[in-house]
C-alpha cells in the first residue's frame, strides 16, 4: 500500500478519507493502484498546497482532535476520561451527578456545570474519539493497535440517577457497538425499555473486561 503522500501530510488513511468525503476502504484502494487514479493526484495535490498554507487545518483530522480544543465540552471530556477509566476497572457505572462532584473534587477552581444534561456533550465527544479510534484500528497506516477495533463506548458508564440508564443522546454510539458484536438490528433494542436496558448491561460487563484503554488516556493527557 503506497501511503507516502499521506505520510507527509501527517494522515493516517482513515483520517484523509474523513477529509477528502470518501469511505476508507476506496481511498486504500486507490492508493494501491499501480498508476495513481487522476482524481487523487488532483487531491493530493491540493492537500500538500493546503498543507503548505495552513497546516494546522490537518489537525482537525487527526485522532483525538476533538479533545483538544479549549472549550467546555472538551475540557469536561479530558478530565471525565480517567475518571470513568477508574469506574469501568471497578465494573461501576455512576450518575452524572457523581460524575459532576468527582470533577469538581478532583478540580476544586471548575465551576458549578449548571443542568446536568451539559454533560452529554463531553460523553459524546468520548464516543466519538472512541469510535475514530476503532476507525483508526483497522486501518494499516495507523499505529493505534488492531486490537483497539472492539473498543467498547466507555462513555456509556454514565446513567440516569434514577433509571440507571445512559441518555438517549448516545442511542447512537450504543448501536454502533452492538451492530460491531453482530446485533443485526440494534436500533430495534433501543425502542424498549426491557432491551435497551439488557443491551446496556451487556456493554457495561464488556466495558468492566477490557483490559487496555491507554491509547484514550494518552488522548486525554495530551
Amino acid at each position: 500500500m503506497n501511503s507516502d503522500p499521506l505520510t507527509q501530510l501527517g494522515l493516517t488513511i482513515t483520517q484523509a478519507a474523513y477529509w477528502l468525503d470518501v469511505e476508507p476502504s476506496y481511498l486504500a484502494q486507490a492508493l494501491d493502484e499501480e498508476e495513481t487514479p487522476t482524481w487523487l493526484e488532483y487531491c493530493l495535490e491540493a492537500m500538500q498546497e493546503q498543507y503548505e498554507e495552513e497546516p494546522e487545518l490537518f489537525q482537525y483530522f487527526r485522532l483525538g482532535a476533538e479533545l483538544k480544543d479549549r472549550s467546555w465540552s472538551s475540557q469536561t471530556a479530558r478530565a471525565a476520561i480517567p475518571v470513568l477509566i477508574e469506574q469501568a476497572r471497578k465494573g461501576e457505572p455512576m450518575s452524572y451527578g457523581d460524575l459532576d462532584a468527582e470533577l469538581r473534587r478532583r478540580d476544586p477552581s471548575r465551576g458549578d456545570a449548571g443542568l446536568l444534561q451539559k454533560y452529554g456533550q463531553p460523553l459524546g465527544i468520548i464516543g466519538t474519539v472512541i469510535e475514530e479510534i476503532r476507525a483508526e484500528a483497522l486501518d494499516e497506516t495507523s499505529p493505534v493497535p488492531r486490537v483497539n477495533a472492539m473498543m467498547p463506548p466507555l462513555e456509556a458508564l454514565v446513567v440516569r440517577g434514577r433509571e440507571r440508564l445512559p441518555g438517549k443522546g448516545i442511542n447512537d454510539f450504543l448501536i454502533s457497538y452492538l451492530r460491531l458484536l453482530g446485533e443485526k438490528t440494534p436500533e430495534d433494542l433501543m425502542l424498549r425499555e426491557k432491551d435497551r436496558r439488557a443491551a446496556v448491561e451487556r456493554i457495561h460487563a464488556d466495558i468492566k473486561d477490557w483490559q487496555d484503554w491507554s491509547i484514550l488516556e494518552k488522548l486525554a493527557r495530551e
